[in-house]
């Protein structure tokens, strides 16, 4: 490796250090907004009050939202569009696949709770899933008319650690990109709708 492709390497390895930070790039600018470093999410805290009403859990301990690693929001409402999970690449596979569980499940609350009782068209959205920091897969999941969701690989995400892996990074790249499009679409429906309601509320009063 030569001086200069070895300085690109390191310019490179700065900006995909943290997955996080390309996020960060990639949404700027938009009305999506990033929160990371185990959110709690309103949409499966609304759930998990519900289903101790409908099932009659005489729990009275006070309802927390699950924990997400990162969750993309409306920029200004901070309603929940979809969220992300990462896990440490010497996890179990058990252990993944309850955690790909989990996200699948908050996943669902946040159409099923949030954007779904926001726009009717709104039955499914899009997130990431990382392993070990560096591969993972974007994926979409839709609700179909019998309220199920079925979940379905979008493309494969790579960030490089070694200069002859970038190549693979475009791929990615592009993945991001459409994920970007998919979001901000969605975000920008959800709040035309928001100030539409909010309009014919204020012309009643």
């Amino acid at each position: 490796m030569d001086s200069q492709e070895y300085t690109m390497f390191l310019m490179v390895e700065q900006v995909i250090s943290s997955i996080a930070a390309v996020i960060d790039v990639l949404f700027a600018g938009t009305p999506t907004t990033m929160a990371d470093g185990e959110q709690a999410s309103r949409a499966s805290k609304t759930n998990t009050h519900l289903n101790k009403v409908i099932f009659g859990d005489i729990d009275t301990a006070t309802t927390y939202g699950r924990k997400i690693d990162l969750l993309l929001r409306c920029d200004d409402d901070q309603i929940e569009v979809c969220s992300n999970e990462w896990k440490k690449s010497d996890a179990r596979d058990a252990t993944i696949l309850r955690h790909q569980s989990k996200n699948l499940r908050t996943y669902a609350t946040i159409i099923n709770h949030i954007l779904g009782p926001l726009h009717p068209d709104i039955d499914g959205t899009m997130a990431m899933y990382f392993i070990g920091g560096n591969t993972g897969y974007l994926y979409e999941s839709k609700k179909t008319k019998d309220h199920m969701f079925i979940a379905k690989l979008a493309t494969h995400l790579h960030v490089p650690k070694q200069a002859k892996h970038f190549d693979t990074f475009f791929d990615t790249l592009k993945g991001l990109l459409f994920f970007k499009e998919i979001l901000c679409n969605m975000v920008k429906t959800v709040k035309k709708h928001i100030s539409c309601k909010s309009s014919t509320g204020h012309r009643r009063a």
